[in-house]
């Protein structure tokens, strides 16, 4: 997760593959405001080009085009289990559909049985990121 200050900012960088990367090869690709601890957290790469983001302090899974454009907002059901603070997402290709672990530990009081994994269709596939 990155975020800055405590004012919840959460930032996604990119960082070309090369050897000895510097840091002015750093370039912003996303910024994420609102509530503190609501920033980015587990990503993965879909085949589209769409990047897939656990927003756990929103319950939410963000989708950003490659054009650094949020595209659309997942949320998770109440029943029968909530998304609660997802962490940590996986692509099932043979579902096309995402994998979503609740990071229910960051929900007070931590109750274990909201730890789960969801699987949710979007219609891609991982990503290839290298080829």
């Amino acid at each position: 997760m990155t975020t800055s200050d405590g004012a919840g900012i959460g930032r996604i960088w990119t960082l070309p593959v090369k050897n000895a990367p510097v840091a002015a090869d750093l370039k912003l690709f996303y910024t994420y405001q609102g509530q503190p601890g609501a920033g980015p957290d587990g990503i993965a790469f879909g085949d589209s080009g769409n990047l897939y983001v656990a927003l756990a302090g929103y319950s939410q899974i963000s989708v950003i085009s490659p054009k650094g454009v949020e595209v659309k907002r997942l949320a998770g059901s109440t029943a029968p289990l909530p998304w609660a603070n997802p962490a940590n997402i996986a692509f099932n290709d043979k579902t096309r559909s995402l994998l979503v672990t609740n990071h229910a530990s960051l929900v007070s009081p931590v109750n274990p049985a909201l730890f789960g994994v969801f699987d949710v269709f979007v219609d891609d596939t991982a990503g290839k990121l290298f080829q």
